[in-house]
């Protein structure tokens, strides 16, 4: 049997995305190997948007791109999916499904403003930058209740003001956003400020998370990520674990 979770999932990438949301259905979704794969994605939205599809094969690693409404054409045995505009939907499907194909998919919208896009001029010419990439070095992490904790991530991007983003994940959820850093933004953009904190360093090209007053409700993974080359970058995420105080 081949088993694809799917859920609802809304990328806050700024403040600015007030009134969006995204729609999957099924939630979960269980198919026989080779049988033709159909995700349902509808979206709200009042602007311009910019559709994308992740993959997740487990809960110990961040999501990964699988395609963009640009790359997600129909190309055989491959995933595809096509931008409905009118319909505001952007439906995932695969003519045969394989066991390798068990994972959790995210549908995302972003607002084309926030795009950056990279161009480049000049004829036979090759422009050699530095790859956008994450690193949490650490994949597990422990610490006593009530005690602040500290995680720890690297970035490499050519981007000389990169957006950096915290996420949290429980078992079977969808990343929850906790906040955006950016260089030229002293506060952070979060849901809860008295809690989540960043601190961003463009030199050491460093974005560690500070999670205060630990309680055993925030055991999750928590994955950084970093927004170049029109699209999302993840870490492999860090597990965090949290022992009862002791009494």
């Amino acid at each position: 049997m081949l088993f694809a979770s799917v859920f609802m999932v809304l990328w806050v990438l700024t403040s600015r995305t007030s009134g969006q949301s995204v729609t999957q259905t099924p939630s979960r979704l269980a198919i026989k190997e080779g049988v033709a794969v159909f995700i349902n994605c509808t979206y709200q939205y009042s602007g311009v948007a910019y559709l994308y599809w992740y993959v997740q094969h487990s809960h110990s690693e961040g999501p990964q791109l699988l395609l963009t409404e640009y790359t997600g054409k129909e190309t055989g045995d491959a995933f595809f999916a096509e931008h409905l505009k009118a319909d505001k939907t952007f439906h995932l499907r695969k003519e045969a499904g394989g066991l390798s194909d068990s994972a959790a998919y995210f549908c995302a919208v972003r607002d084309t403003g926030f795009l950056s896009p990279r161009s480049s001029s000049g004829r036979g010419r090759l422009d050699l930058v530095q790859s956008d990439a994450v690193f949490q070095s650490h994949p597990e992490i422990s610490i006593a209740e009530g005690q602040d904790a500290i995680l720890l991530c690297n970035f490499s991007t050519a981007d000389s003001n990169p957006y950096l983003f915290w996420y949290r994940q429980f078992p079977n959820k969808s990343p929850q956003h906790l906040l955006t850093k950016t260089r030229y933004s002293a506060a952070d953009q979060n849901f809860a400020p008295t809690k989540y904190s960043g601190t961003l360093n463009p030199e050491t090209k460093t974005v560690d998370l500070k999670i205060k007053d630990v309680s055993l409700q925030d055991a999750a993974v928590y994955v950084c990520a970093l927004r170049g080359n029109n699209q999302l970058h993840f870490g492999a995420g860090t597990s965090l674990t949290v022992s009862p105080m002791e009494e």
